[in-house]
């Protein structure tokens, strides 16, 4: 028997939003939507997609600020760097917001800072409970 193929960005998404009632719609993330310009290029991701979450106000731009985004980095450690690169930042100016962020292999989940606490937890758990 063949093992499962490995988590992909819109996998794990698409799996988190089976479990989250309120992630109504899932966007995968190209080089024409990116709002971080990362994907396929040098230091960036390799995959992403965006999870809408109708407890927040509809967003323009997909990203983690529409509900959570799941970044597909190369590896664990660049996956951690991204998520200690952003939580730096926030940390400096405040004023960007706040963010969840987990990392698991090479995914970083990024869930919206105007999501609840126990919002956030849920999606971490989702995320957390994939293969």
């Amino acid at each position: 028997m063949e093992p499962p193929p490995p988590a992909t960005a819109h996998s794990v998404a698409a799996s988190i939003q089976a479990t989250i009632p309120e992630a109504i719609e899932l966007i995968e993330i190209t080089e024409d939507n990116d709002p971080n310009n990362l994907i396929g290029r040098p230091n960036g991701y390799v995959a992403a997609s965006a999870l809408v979450d109708s407890r927040l106000p509809r967003c323009d731009t997909p990203g983690a600020d529409c509900g959570a985004m799941i970044e597909q980095w190369p590896d664990q450690r660049s996956a951690q760097e991204r998520s200690d690169y952003i939580q730096s930042m926030l940390r400096e100016m405040p004023m960007l917001g706040q963010e969840w962020n987990t990392v698991k292999e090479g995914l970083l989940l990024r869930v919206d800072g105007d999501l609840r606490p126990s919002e956030a937890k849920a999606y971490e758990m989702a995320f957390e409970a994939q293969g």
